[in-house]
């Protein structure tokens, strides 16, 4: 009996996780630099879909500071990205009855 439990928990895990990458290919995240004037979407799986750039922030003569906002912005959905992620994860570990799992 207890083989076809733990059976039955590694479809549910795998449900779970199937789910999870599902709903992570169509969640967006998006990251803002310089007061929203660099802004970066993301999708839960790091899939960049859009970048929009203010004007106002294109300076030919410093390419480098327009680099580090796209940098920032791009780090900032990436790490909302992953904060989901660890939500979704103590959820399922929960429900699973492995509190304190992720």
């Amino acid at each position: 009996m207890r083989g076809r439990d733990f059976m039955k928990g590694l479809s549910q895990i795998q449900n779970m996780m199937n789910k999870l990458q599902q709903d992570l290919g169509n969640k967006e995240f998006v990251g803002e630099a310089g007061g929203g004037k660099v802004r970066v979407k993301v999708t839960g799986l790091y899939e960049v879909k859009e970048i929009k750039i203010d004007p106002e922030v294109v300076d030919p003569e410093d390419v480098e500071t327009l680099e580090d906002l796209i940098l920032v912005a791009l780090r900032q959905a990436i790490e909302k990205s992953r904060e989901y992620q660890e939500k979704y994860m103590q959820g399922v570990a929960a429900s699973l009855g492995f509190p304190g799992l992720f």
